[in-house]
C-alpha cells in the first residue's frame, strides 16, 4: 500500500521540479556564433530563382509556389538594406525531380550576374505539403531551406544560412504565404544589414 507521506512528496517534487526549469538559463537552439555575419562592400544580390532539391511544387496547383516564396526571400533582403536584381537562370530540363540549379558550383551561380556584387543561392531542402490543392479541407505547408552568399569574381562563400518555416492551417495559398515568410526570416537571422 502507498503512504500518505510517499504521495506527498510526489506532489511536492513535480511542482519544484517545474519551477527549477523555469528557473534555468533559457536553451538556445542557434549556432555556435550568433553574431550577425557583416558581408563587405556588397550592395547589389542577384537572386536566380530558389532552387528545389527534390520535386518542385510548380508542378501542382500552386505553380507559382517558387514565385511565392522567392518574393518573401527578396522581401528580406530588401528590408536588409541590399538591393536585389532578379537574374535568369536556365531553364529547367524537367519539373519532376530535382532542379540542377541546387547542384551549381560557386563559378557557375556567379557566372549569372558577373555585373552585381554577389549573388545568392537559395536551396528549398524540405517541400513538405499536405491538401494543398484540396480546397474543402485546412492545408498545411513545412518548409526548410538554405541560402548562400557567394561574391562574384572570386565566387568566395561569404555568407550562410538556414531556416524554416510552416504554417498547419489554412487555404493553400494561405499557408504558402505564411510558411514562405516565416523560412525567409528565418533564413536571414544572421545577416546583417548593409552598412
Amino acid at each position: 500500500m502507498i503512504s500518505i507521506g510517499r504521495i506527498l512528496r510526489f506532489l511536492c517534487v513535480i511542482p519544484l521540479s517545474f519551477f527549477l526549469a523555469g528557473c534555468s538559463a533559457p536553451l538556445s537552439w542557434g549556432t555556435a556564433d550568433e553574431s550577425k555575419a557583416v558581408p563587405e562592400g556588397i550592395v547589389s544580390i542577384g537572386l536566380p530563382r530558389l532552387a528545389f532539391v527534390d520535386d518542385s511544387p510548380d508542378d501542382s496547383c500552386f505553380f507559382d509556389a517558387g514565385d511565392l516564396l522567392r518574393r518573401h526571400v527578396r522581401y528580406e533582403l530588401e528590408k536588409r538594406g541590399y538591393n536585389v536584381v532578379t537574374i535568369t537562370a536556365p531553364p529547367r530540363e524537367n519539373i519532376f525531380g530535382g532542379d540542377f540549379l541546387a547542384d551549381f558550383s560557386a563559378g557557375q551561380l556567379v557566372s549569372l550576374a558577373p555585373e552585381l556584387d554577389a549573388v545568392m543561392l537559395v536551396r528549398v531542402e524540405e517541400y513538405l505539403g499536405h491538401d494543398l490543392c484540396d480546397r474543402d479541407s485546412m492545408a498545411s505547408l513545412d518548409l526548410k531551406a538554405t541560402a548562400r552568399l557567394y561574391r562574384t569574381g572570386s565566387g568566395a562563400l561569404l555568407w550562410q544560412g538556414a531556416g524554416t518555416g510552416s504554417d498547419l492551417g489554412g487555404s493553400g495559398r494561405d499557408v504558402h504565404f505564411s510558411a514562405g515568410r516565416e523560412l525567409a526570416f528565418a533564413l536571414f537571422a544572421t545577416l546583417s544589414d548593409k552598412e
